[in-house]
């Protein structure tokens, strides 16, 4: 039917535009003139133009697609696109042709992209169904300090297709959703509501099934992570909070055993710097002049009551070492222990 000779070169041009059908291939018949290429249309809809023969059938169809995407171009966000693809195997290479014409058309759209494309032109790129656990882990940790200067470059990297940085709409699907499970998670283990944070992000901004265009993809990567940082940093400050809470508690209860922030931080998990930092904004003081105050406290009070020795009262209040409870009762009150009860 299409008049094509064994081993002779063909070529398939795709045409997607928001062009009704009809008047797409009107459109198409006057731009080409008497040579018209045979016409056909394919599941999706999509107008597809076959040629053969001489003069070269890519060229043709290439300055046709061309002349169709100057002249009727469309508008954001689904621009023309037309996509060339060409090869020798006469009527048997049809459907590789057409499948690789697809493929490139797909590729342009993916890219929010309108114009021409020759398949030629598309990277080579083996399908990769694997997460890039380096940049995966990469983002997730600017993620996590909360470092949003350095998200988007992290961003772009995990994107990628790791070998040639050209993405692929099925990997990026990919590593978005390992990016989601490692955000997730990561909001879990602090106590969060992972799935409540999903919601708000897929209601604001569509799910990854839903999303086609890498634009929208890089859109969508970059609220999850600068969102994901933000409510990372919210639950990690109300968990420290709390935690310290319970540090605070610990000590008033326990201050007249043997304290130690090391022992502390360990019993809480934390590093004891940090634990010490966030002691003092938490009390206004050092976690050993707190634990001294209330020791002290509780000196004062079995100093007021006289049963009890200085040394009793010392080791009652916590300092098994009576000379060292002496001195950090005077330097903290401004008297002796034995001039404190006399007063009193």
């Amino acid at each position: 039917m299409l008049n094509i000779g064994s081993g002779e070169e063909i070529g398939c041009l795709l045409v997607e535009t928001e062009m009704n059908e009809e008047e797409l291939k009107r459109q198409i018949s006057e731009l080409a003139g008497p040579e018209r290429p045979e016409l056909f249309t394919d599941p999706e809809g999509r107008v597809g133009l076959v040629a053969s023969g001489k003069p070269h059938a890519a060229d043709r169809l290439e300055a046709l697609g061309r002349r169709l995407c100057e002249e009727w171009p469309g508008e954001a966000p689904s621009p023309a696109i037309a996509a060339l693809s060409y090869g020798t195997g006469g009527a048997s290479a049809l459907r590789p042709i057409y499948e690789k014409a697809l493929a490139a058309l797909k590729w342009k759209r993916y890219h929010n992209e309108g114009g021409i494309i020759v398949c030629n032109e598309l990277p080579r790129n083996e399908r990769m169904k694997g997460v890039n656990k380096a940049a995966l882990a990469s983002l997730i940790e600017r993620v996590s300090s909360d470092s949003p200067e350095e998200i988007e470059a992290a961003a772009d990297a995990l994107l990628a297709a790791p070998s040639l940085g050209l993405p692929d709409i099925e990997y990026v699907r990919i590593q978005l959703s390992a990016l989601e499970m490692g955000i997730s998670k990561k909001l879990k283990e602090l106590g969060g509501d992972a799935d409540a944070f999903m919601r708000g992000i897929q209601g604001e901004f569509g799910t990854l099934t839903e999303t086609t265009t890498f634009p929208a993809f890089r859109r969508y990567a970059l609220a999850l992570c600068l969102s994901g940082a933000a409510a990372l940093r919210e639950q990690r400050e109300r968990s420290e909070c709390r935690t310290i809470f319970r540090v605070v508690q610990h000590v008033n209860q326990e201050f007249r055993k043997k304290l130690q922030l090391q022992e502390l931080a360990q019993m809480f998990h934390m590093n004891p710097i940090y634990l010490g930092q966030l002691f003092k904004q938490q009390t206004g003081k050092s976690f050993r002049e707190y634990l001294n105050g209330k020791r002290v406290e509780e000196a004062k009070r079995l100093l007021r009551q006289g049963r009890l020795s200085i040394a009793e009262v010392a080791a009652n209040s916590g300092y098994p070492n009576t000379d060292y409870f002496i001195s950090q009762f005077k330097r903290i009150t401004g008297i002796a222990p034995s001039a404190f009860r006399r007063r009193e």
